[in-house]
């Protein structure tokens, strides 16, 4: 019998297993990870290839996007807000500090922001602003 999941209707839980790859090459320490993932979709409406194209679709954006420097760098899903906009103002302000600093062709925004920190001047720089 299916979960309830709220908001979303009857959902089923997949597990499914990958070995990871660099460029489609097997890394030479192969382990296995079991991912388990919540959904709505039924056997006659995805197949299992297609879920595992959803999976990876996921981890993708996770993997590329701000999403990953947010969670690394500023410990967003650690973050003690969440109540009302707070959230979402804050990922904004983070969104706008990695953005100006990609458009800096910063490298390592953990170490730029460290360093901006010691010397409230370095982040006005960087913006054009002194």
């Amino acid at each position: 019998m299916p979960a309830k999941c709220d908001r979303l209707g009857p959902c089923r839980t997949r597990s499914s297993w990958r070995s990871p790859t660099r460029n489609g090459v097997p890394v030479r320490k192969t382990t296995t990870k079991t991912i388990h993932a919540v959904t709505t979709l039924t056997a006659d409406q995805a197949t299992p290839v297609q879920r595992a194209k959803l999976i990876r679709d996921h981890w993708h954006i996770e993997a590329t996007r701000m999403h990953h420097a947010r969670d690394t760098t500023f410990a967003e899903d650690a973050s003690q807000f969440r109540a009302g906009n707070v959230p979402r103002a804050m990922a904004t302000w983070r969104n706008l500090a990695i953005g100006a600093l990609k458009l800096a062709e910063v490298t390592n925004i953990a170490a730029t922001l460290r360093r901006n920190a010691q010397d409230v001047t370095r982040p006005l720089a960087l913006l054009g602003l002194t």
